[in-house]
């Protein structure tokens, strides 16, 4: 099966950043907005694990993150990567005390110490608003909707990714719930 770790967010911010990805691509001739139930930032993407393997990476998920507490982050500016003149758009998320950051090193020191393979690109805190975009003469609207409040953090997903239909779907597999913050 197909694995990453990552942090979802609750309805006031997903309904924010659904309206953030249908704002991105105004301007665009195609593209695909994220569906509203899958707006996550990726703390790690591992790919394909057996599953007999499971219980051995949540154990080590747990083991690795008890004690964390949640902790508040904030959205950032719109950008886009590019491959073939398609851009995937995404939003930015900084947070001050590098906890994200953090994070990202106690998933991949867990994933070591079981022997599970992953994504060792640099980790850089985004979440993706849309894919497969092209766009006209304009590019990614210079401004955006302005997210005001403090995003809190409260759990970590183990979350399993398939197609169906085309469409990529998001299945949480295990959930790691943070402390107060």
């Amino acid at each position: 099966m197909r694995l990453f770790v990552g942090i979802r967010f609750d309805e006031p911010v997903n309904r924010y950043l659904k309206t953030v990805s249908e704002y991105a691509i105004t301007h665009a001739s195609s593209g695909k907005t994220t569906a509203y139930e899958h707006f996550h930032l990726t703390l790690t993407f591992i790919g394909e694990l057996p599953g007999y393997r499971l219980d051995e990476l949540i154990q080590a998920l747990d083991d690795h993150l008890e004690n964390t507490r949640a902790f508040r982050v904030r959205f950032h500016d719109m950008g886009s990567f590019i491959r073939n003149q398609e851009h995937t758009v995404w939003i930015g998320v900084i947070d001050k005390d590098k906890t994200l950051l953090t994070l990202n090193k106690r998933v991949c020191e867990a994933l070591d110490d079981v022997n599970v393979d992953y994504d060792k690109k640099r980790f850089f805190p985004h979440i993706t608003l849309a894919r497969r975009v092209i766009f006209g003469e304009i590019s990614i609207p210079l401004t955006i909707p302005y997210y005001s409040k403090d995003v809190w953090v409260r759990n970590i997903t183990l979350f399993k990714s398939h197609r169906h239909l085309d469409q990529l779907i998001y299945t949480p597999i295990h959930n790691i719930t943070l402390l107060d913050g």
